[in-house]
């Protein structure tokens, strides 16, 4: 069915083209029966027509009747539509096209297209319309824009966030179901330990709109997290469940996400919730205990410095991670030596026993709890109760060192020479980061119970303008790790594109291989069946001529043979008529004699060539003169003629 458009701004003529345009969006429902489609349907032209004038000439129509600028949009100054003086008039409009347009998304069931991301791209000037509509429809279209995010295009899930975003900055009521489901929808995908970036990121966006939203949905999600904790420290059947999901990526996904919120949003409404992370987190790292659960209590351990740095907090995490250095496995004899194949530290949440035996996972767990306490002390090197608080640490290494070199097994695991200069040299810069901060707090005479005074100290030596050195020591240490370490990574990203390279190209050449021994097999397939029907060609050319033969063959052996009859006597022919009876008897007699031979001379020259036998013939006729053929013959016929004259 093709039914024209109209290009009138009227309201009759806007109401004509939507009841179009209603079916083109319910023309791929699968509840609409068989017989609808076949009487509403429409063609792939006027589709095409009613699209693009939904979402170009009527979305400018809608504009002009409200006196809205699609230019000044992004500044979100734009007031409700329900207030403007037209609004009577073209609700129902509105509400018709809005509610075609989300059915006809609803459709697609987040698939992403060409065709998705532009209504989607068009539909981010429509927001101050949609908001201004009833609050379930927005909510229908919050969770169909939630289901396009986790689509894989690109474009798509861009478009789909900026709807989000703008729906939410507009009306503040729609925020709160916006931020709950997608933090749970988001989240819920995150079950490894690669996090998609453009999700968090996006998830980090929608939490920095409004920091009294943000708070609300953050602190519902700690008391949810908190339950899970307590379950698992608790000696009830609940404790295993709770103990699964306290060590599933799932479980520690979110609280990164929650610490990657905290540290982003830099909210000052959002600091009281950094005391509830910090001690949910360090209790579940110290519930990780035994050398199987060193990846947890280090995945947890990592979030707390992240957050301590960005606030210069002061934690107890490196109580967690000195314990782990003096763990009885490290003074047992190893068993292997090799590391697993793309083995990470940070990537795992559980260790065998076999694994705490091996002498290369050892050293990569020491590396890792060097490098987490280097950066927990950079970031409490600028406080100026730094001597006071790094002290416990540096004695506690000491006693660590002491007690590997004393060890009584000399076969036993001991820290190597680089793990122990990587500690000595830690030991050394706290010692020398110490001593620089007593020297600024006496020259500065900064009280430590004073506030104000210790908040500015931090602020002053925690600039990263000052020159080198005025900065503390720590703090420069782990500022060069910090660059080395985006060097490895940058390398190792190179080296990743490099070998999916390598493999694209890899994969080209199997490709081409594969092409040219399919062509090769065609061409032998070729070459075999044409030498097949050769072959059978000249297999039927001999078949034909073998049969041509044996017909020439057998025509000649059924071709009439000249039969050799005996002669007959010439007197017996000159009988008399006055021959008495009996003589004629005899006669019959004779003749029926002579008339077998020659009915088994048949029967025999069928068989047989039919040559004439002639040397036969001669030595028959030497022998008696008979005929070799029959008994009778001139002798006989002479004989029973003289018998005969006797008897008279």
């Amino acid at each position: 069915m093709s039914t024209p458009i109209s290009q009138e701004t009227t309201l009759p003529a806007i109401k004509k083209n939507l009841a179009i345009y209603k079916v083109a969006c319910t023309i791929a429902d699968k509840k609409k029966p068989s017989n609808e489609l076949q009487e509403d349907d429409i063609d792939a032209d006027t589709f095409q027509q009613i699209m693009l004038y939904c979402m170009g000439p009527l979305l400018q129509q809608l504009n002009k009747a409200f006196d809205i600028d699609p230019e000044t949009q992004a500044t979100e100054s734009i007031p409700l539509v329900r207030t403007h003086t037209s609004w009577s008039s073209y609700k129902k409009v509105i509400k018709h096209y809005v509610f075609s347009t989300v059915h006809f998304l609803e459709q697609l069931e987040g698939l992403g297209n060409d065709m998705t991301s532009f209504i989607l791209s068009k539909w981010y000037n429509f927001v101050p319309f949609v908001v201004s509509l009833d609050f379930s429809l927005q909510k229908k279209l919050i969770k169909i824009l939630l289901d396009f995010l986790f689509c894989n295009h690109e474009q798509s899930q861009q478009h789909a966030f900026l709807l989000l975003h703008r729906i939410g900055r507009m009306n503040k009521a729609a925020l709160e179901p916006i931020l709950k489901s997608s933090f749970a929808s988001i989240t819920n995908i995150f079950t490894s330990p690669n996090v998609n970036r453009f999700l968090l990121n996006s998830l980090i966006l929608l939490y920095s709109i409004d920091p009294k939203e943000s708070y609300r949905a953050l602190f519902i999600i700690l008391r949810d997290l908190s339950k899970t904790l307590k379950d698992s420290i608790s000696n009830t059947d609940k404790s295993k469940d709770a103990i699964a999901i306290l060590y599933s990526w799932k479980h520690i996904n979110r609280h990164r996400t929650i610490a990657s919120i905290l540290i982003e949003t830099e909210f000052t409404s959002l600091k009281p919730l950094l005391y509830p992370f910090i001690e949910m987190a360090t209790g579940a790292a110290s519930f990780a205990s035994g050398s199987q659960q060193w990846p947890i209590r280090l995945l947890y351990s990592s979030m707390v410095i992240d957050v301590a740095e960005k606030y210069h907090l002061t934690t107890q995490i490196a109580r967690l991670l000195i314990e782990i250095l003096e763990n009885a496995d490290f003074y047992l004899p190893p068993t292997s030596h090799e590391l697993p194949k793309n083995f990470s530290i940070i990537h795992t949440t559980h260790l065998s026993r076999k694994d705490t035996h091996n002498s290369s996972i050892l050293l990569a767990v020491l590396d890792e709890v060097v490098s987490q306490l280097q950066h927990l002390l950079a970031t409490q090197s600028t406080s100026p109760a730094f001597p006071e608080t790094a002290l416990p640490i540096v004695m506690r290494l000491k006693k660590i060192l002491k007690q590997h070199r004393k060890a009584s097994d000399p076969k036993s695991f001991r820290f190597e020479g680089s793990v122990r200069r990587s500690i000595q040299s830690l030991m050394a810069v706290i010692v020398l980061n110490g001593r620089f901060i007593t020297k600024r707090r006496f020259a500065e005479s900064v009280d430590v119970v004073d506030e104000t005074a210790y908040e500015a100290f931090t602020k002053k030596y925690s600039d990263k303008s000052l020159p080198i050195h005025q900065q503390p020591p720590l703090l420069r240490l782990w500022q060069q790790k910090k660059e080395e370490i985006a060097r490895q990574s940058e390398k190792q990203s190179e080296l990743e594109k490099k070998r999916e390279q390598a493999l694209v190209f890899l994969q080209k050449d199997e490709d081409e291989t594969q092409k040219k021994d399919t062509r090769r097999e065609k061409k032998e397939k070729g070459t075999l069946t044409v030498q097949m029907n050769q072959r059978k060609t000249s297999s039927t050319k001999k078949e034909e001529e073998t049969v041509l033969d044996e017909d020439d063959s057998d025509s000649d052996d059924m071709a009439v043979q000249p039969l050799d009859l005996p002669l007959l006597d010439e007197d017996l022919l000159m009988k008399s008529d006055s021959e008495s009876e009996p003589e004629e008897r005899e006669d019959e007699d004779d003749d029926e004699e002579s008339e077998a031979p020659i009915t088994k001379q048949k029967r025999t020259h069928s068989s047989k060539t039919a040559r004439p036998q002639k040397g036969k013939d001669k030595k028959s006729k030497q022998k008696g003169g008979k005929h070799p053929k029959g008994k009778g013959g001139k002798n006989k016929s002479q004989k029973e003629r003289k018998s005969f004259q006797k008897r008279r």
